[in-house]
């Protein structure tokens, strides 16, 4: 009866440690896909104002002088 009880507790300690775990675990994927959701904005932020300023970059002929300068392009992070 004494190795039952032991047994039984040792179970239980673990299913209290899988049930700690299990909740660590909900708590890093909610915090993950947080983070996937922050990172993708920025990425597309940074794509749009590369885009953009690809549209605006112009090819100078050689020897030709550009005829205005563009303002450095200001990225919101």
């Amino acid at each position: 009866m004494e190795l039952l009880t032991s047994i039984l507790a040792a179970v239980e300690a673990q299913n209290t440690r899988i049930a700690t775990l299990t909740e660590q675990q909900k708590k890093l994927a909610g915090f993950v896909k947080v983070m996937d959701e922050e990172t993708t904005r920025r990425l597309e932020r940074i794509i749009a104002a590369t885009a953009k300023l690809a549209r605006e970059v112009t090819v100078i002929p050689e020897g030709k002088r550009a005829e205005r300068v563009r303002q450095p392009l200001q990225l919101d992070y």
